[in-house]
């Protein structure tokens, strides 16, 4: 949620220029817009509810919709808020600040599905850089977020003897990102089902892209794969590779190697 809360201030701002025109020709409902507008940045939100709630009366405008939305969004009636940013919505498709909160709103609703709809949406629909590459964080927050899920059913499946089925869940995840334990998972099923070529692929994208997996993980696998296809020497290499990642997450694979290396050299 704190990379989120990153660029709402430049989305205030630009919403802020554009809803600062007149609503429709109706002067009591302007009126009691912009109060609503001045008690919701005062942090009033319950007094601007009201405000808004007054002015729809008068008038069914978008804007009033998007400002009843982000006061509610401010006191975390999340579900509340998506209704009132989705009728903004309707009523002016072009108005690419309500993607953004309706990203934000679902995402704090743990719906990162349609949180990425959204983010992807408000890319779209602007030219600014700096919105760009901070939706982009959001973005990639949803992703792992989504991916997650996959990599575990992977893993499990890996560790009940379904490579077949890990290999699936493990290409998964890569649908929504660059994962290394992905691609660890992957060098590791393939292994499993004497595919050794794919093995050394995914092993040395795992090196390529590593961020989590234990620096020494890949090359226990790139070491399997060299040892079953007959290069002695090279799986040799590859498991002292290994053993020189002292980590305590790498213990075993540490193990692991050693074993190889011992079967290798009687």
């Amino acid at each position: 949620m704190r990379k989120l809360q990153v660029i709402l201030a430049v989305f205030l701002f630009v919403a802020s220029a554009v809803m600062g025109q007149a609503l429709d020709k109706n002067n009591d409902a302007k009126k009691l817009y912009n109060e609503a507008t001045r008690l919701r940045k005062a942090g009033n939100y319950r007094g601007a509810l009201e405000k808004y709630d007054e002015a729809l009366k008068l008038v069914d405008d978008y804007r009033l919709h998007f400002g009843k939305g982000q006061a509610l969004r401010k006191m975390r009636k999340y579900e509340d808020a998506v209704k009132e940013y989705e009728i903004a919505l309707k009523q002016n498709p072009d108005y690419f600040p309500t993607y953004f909160y309706l990203g934000f709103s679902y995402f704090a609703l743990n719906d990162y599905e349609k949180a990425k709809q959204y983010f992807d949406e408000t890319i779209k629909r602007n030219n600014s850089p700096k919105i760009k590459k901070a939706v982009e964080k959001n973005l990639k927050v949803c992703n792992e977020k989504l991916a997650y899920p996959y990599l575990v059913k992977g893993n499990s499946e890996a560790q009940r003897g379904d490579y077949k089925k890990a290999i699936q869940d493990f290409q998964k995840v890569l649908e929504y990102y660059q994962s290394d334990a992905a691609y660890l998972g992957l060098a590791n099923a393939y292994n499993e089902l004497g595919k050794y070529q794919k093995a050394l692929e995914f092993a040395s994208k795992a090196i390529a892209f590593r961020k989590t997996i234990p620096q020494g993980s890949p090359y226990f696998f790139i070491g399997l794969a060299y040892k079953n296809m007959g290069q002695i020497e090279q799986a040799k290499q590859n498991f002292e590779l290994c053993l020189k990642d002292k980590s305590k997450e790498n213990k075993g694979f540490r193990k692991r190697a050693k074993f190889e290396l011992k079967q290798l050299k009687s």
